[in-house]
């Protein structure tokens, strides 16, 4: 959009996006899965991240470091079909969704991602969040697992957000946990 219909940039007040990490830091699930995830959303399209970060747009990450903290299980699910109409529809493919964890990961939940994104925009409040440099740096790739979109290839492109990245022209505000009680209305949410 900002290549397309630059002249809308104006309106933007931020961009929430899912993405990012910090140094060192690879995302992994439970205990089966060594070979780690991708950062999805960032290495689907790494040159849309260039230039957001040229743009100067407000931008904030809500990566997989903090939704890797918050886990959904059968429990949350049995009672989120049986909270309403609305609860029980979603419920039926997010059993689906735990099953493949289960398959893939060897874990009893899975990590409500892009929700986490959501629930920012809903209500910044009580979220855990540092204005960091950020940059994108080219370094090896640290994924393999074929479940989840893993290829082998030498380097990849990553999103890093640190205050060691002293010499990045860019800052944006990265968070790292939920408030207390963003599960809980996350479920309420869903079961309306």
């Amino acid at each position: 959009m900002l290549l397309q219909s630059p002249e809308l940039a104006d309106r933007i007040v931020r961009v929430v996006a899912v993405a990012g990490r910090r140094p060192d830091q690879r995302f992994t699930t439970g205990t089966t899965n060594t070979k780690g995830h991708r950062d999805f959303n960032f290495e689907l399209d790494p040159e849309a991240f260039r230039v957001l970060l040229k743009s100067g747009l407000p931008l904030v990450l809500t990566p997989f470091e903090i939704s890797s903290k918050i886990w959904i299980q059968r429990a949350d699910l049995d009672r989120l079909a049986s909270r309403s109409r609305a609860g029980k529809t979603l419920a039926g493919p997010a059993h689906g969704w735990l099953d493949l964890w289960q398959q893939l990961f060897g874990v009893d939940g899975f990590n409500p991602f892009d929700t986490l994104a959501f629930g920012y925009v809903i209500s910044a409040d009580g979220f855990a969040c540092d204005t960091l440099p950020v940059d994108m740096l080219t370094l090896p790739d640290d994924v393999t697992e074929p479940g989840v979109q893993g290829t082998a290839v030498a380097s990849k492109p990553f999103l890093i957000a640190s205050s060691t990245l002293a010499a990045a022209s860019t800052t944006a505000l990265s968070c790292s946990d939920a408030p207390p009680d963003f599960k809980r209305d996350l479920l309420a949410r869903l079961s309306r």
